[in-house]
């Protein structure tokens, strides 16, 4: 221990240590309260990065399958879609008179698109902040539509409303119907009518894909595996942007039609 007595501790009494200590515990004290900033930082520019990697592929509609799964939701949306631009294209006349209904109808139109819309829009989220702090609230807004393989009666498009709502729109009125009411009535008979065999696979398609996604990523935050979890959104975001915007597109036409029917129908005198 001989070596210790050798050491000269005068240093210890001088002014410089002390404020090398201060430089020390002040880098330190930095260091904690903006380590997060840095973190947030630094995830925001590996989002940016593979936004911008992501985007630079754009995806081409590829030719599909009329029989398969995918073929059959493209022959969903597109049936969604020539309803609702069929609506749009009603007469002032006709929408006056059936107005009450019409909301009716786009408000059961609008319900599948609404719980998808809702459940793949928080994986389009720019921000790695938000992202990561309405993470828990996203698991619970999945989980209330989607939990066991169940979907609830109010989150998705029933056919028999449908049907029933667009024969009496169809059936009310003139006997001749107008090329738009033709239009609109051909939503009856498509595949937006079947429950069963389209509407519930097509939902349950989507939303196990994407509970599947949330799972990894709220692994991968357990874990403080921020970025691996920013890889799985933004790629999971890459496979399902092109549905989403579609489907937000037709969503919002459904709201604007559904606010402006219940604002006819507010006019309707009441017998």
């Amino acid at each position: 221990m001989n070596w210790i007595q050798n050491i000269d501790f005068s240093f210890l009494k001088t002014s410089v240590f002390y404020s090398a200590i201060g430089v020390m515990i002040a880098l330190a004290t930095f260091l904690n309260l903006k380590g997060r900033p840095f973190w947030h930082w630094r995830l925001q520019r590996l989002l940016n990065s593979e936004r911008k990697f992501y985007d630079s592929f754009p995806a081409a509609a590829a030719a599909l399958d009329p029989a398969s799964e995918e073929g059959i939701a493209r022959q969903y949306f597109d049936a969604v879609e020539e309803g609702v631009s069929a609506m749009a294209a009603l007469s002032d006349s006709e929408r006056r008179a059936a107005a009450a209904k019409l909301h009716e109808l786009v408000a059961t139109l609008q319900a599948t698109h609404q719980t998808l819309v809702d459940s793949l829009q928080p994986f389009s989220e720019t921000d790695s902040k938000e992202f990561l702090k309405n993470w828990s609230a996203v698991q619970a807004k999945l989980q209330s539509n989607y939990l066991g393989g169940k979907i609830p009666s109010d989150a998705h498009t029933h056919c028999s409303l449908v049907q029933s709502i667009v024969w009496n729109l169809s059936s009310s009125g003139s006997e001749t119907l107008t090329p738009t009411m033709v239009r609109l009535r051909n939503l009856g008979s498509s595949v937006v009518a079947q429950d069963r065999e389209v509407i519930l696979p097509i939902m349950r398609s989507v939303l196990d894909r994407c509970q599947a996604e949330v799972v990894l990523i709220s692994a991968a935050l357990q874990n403080g595996d921020g970025r691996r979890a920013v890889r799985l959104k933004e790629k999971y975001w890459f496979d399902v942007k092109h549905s989403y915007m579609r489907m937000k597109q037709s969503l919002d036409k459904m709201h604007a039609l559904s606010d402006e029917f219940t604002q006819l129908a507010g006019q309707q005198p009441v017998h």
